[in-house]
């Protein structure tokens, strides 16, 4: 995992693909572009009773938390943080571990696009991000704490939600999960992304957002959907 190979002629081929299809999508010159990525190489991982302030000592545990459960080459990781506020209400730290061949990636598909790298997002930043603007209703639910599943093509990332932050975020396969699914509670629980008969099954409710968003102060109207979530990574 994480590994910084990333001269493989697979991620030629990849890079190639992604900028030919923005080239083609794309029809405006735009200036900056947003990245954002999960999947089950990225690890997220909270530290509870923490009570040192320092940058560096709080990497460095992140660091030992990590290697104690899943021993990794952390040269091939870059390693951020941010804090966050427990189901008990108790101050923790989120440690992110992104591998570097992802950040190489998207470098290289800025760098042939002549584009700007802005920033690189995980999910369920996204997510956040639109929880932040009081664009997702998280209300009919009436909890504390709630579970929001993005259902895609082969795999599901599964946020807990506390306080309309999101303290946990992990990706699961997608059909070896039915028994991590069977553990939520149906009316807490919500999806986006995919709606086929693998979600359906689980009788969840689909999330609800406002049907259209402003952006900047030009009132310019923007009709959305829940299915392509991620891709406005590039937009917020």
């Amino acid at each position: 995992m994480g590994s910084d190979n990333l001269y493989t002629d697979e991620n030629n081929i990849f890079v190639d693909n992604i900028v030919d299809l923005i080239k083609q999508k794309i029809e405006k010159r735009i200036k900056t572009i947003h990245f954002n990525i999960q999947n089950n190489e990225i690890i997220i991982r909270n530290i509870n009773n923490l009570k040192s302030k320092r940058t560096k000592e709080i990497i460095q545990l992140i660091k030992y938390e990590i290697n104690v459960y899943m021993p990794l080459n952390l040269q091939n990781y870059v390693i951020k943080y941010k804090k966050i506020i427990n189901t008990k209400g108790i101050g923790a730290i989120q440690g992110i571990l992104f591998p570097k061949k992802y950040v190489s990636i998207c470098n290289l598909i800025s760098e042939n696009l002549k584009i700007k790298k802005k920033y690189l997002h995980i999910n369920f930043d996204i997510l956040q991000k639109l929880m932040d603007l009081n664009v997702v209703d998280l209300q009919q639910s009436g909890d504390d704490k709630v579970t929001i599943i993005e259902n895609r093509q082969e795999d599901l990332v599964i946020n807990t939600v506390f306080n309309k932050k999101i303290i946990e975020s992990y990706v699961i396969d997608k059909f070896n999960s039915q028994s991590s699914i069977n553990k939520f509670t149906p009316k807490n629980t919500y999806y986006y992304g995919i709606n086929d008969n693998f979600i359906k099954s689980f009788q969840i409710q689909k999330l609800d957002i406002k049907n259209k968003l402003i952006f900047n102060n030009n009132e310019e109207v923007l009709d959305v959907t829940l299915t392509y979530l991620p891709a406005w990574g590039m937009i917020i």
